[in-house]
């Protein structure tokens, strides 16, 4: 049993790095569309102080 888990957490192990990676720039994505998204709403007027 705890071998049969060795060989499927190995290769998870493995692409930590990449996931991580990839986690990284998705959220790094995100937070600069989110932030485009809002400077358009300011420039546009819906968005007043």
């Amino acid at each position: 049993m705890i071998t049969r888990l060795r060989t499927v957490i190995e290769p998870l192990v493995d692409l930590w790095p990449l996931l991580a990676v990839a986690g990284g720039i998705a959220v790094f994505w995100y937070a600069t569309r989110a932030r485009a998204q809002v400077v358009e709403d300011y420039q546009s007027g819906k968005l007043a102080r």
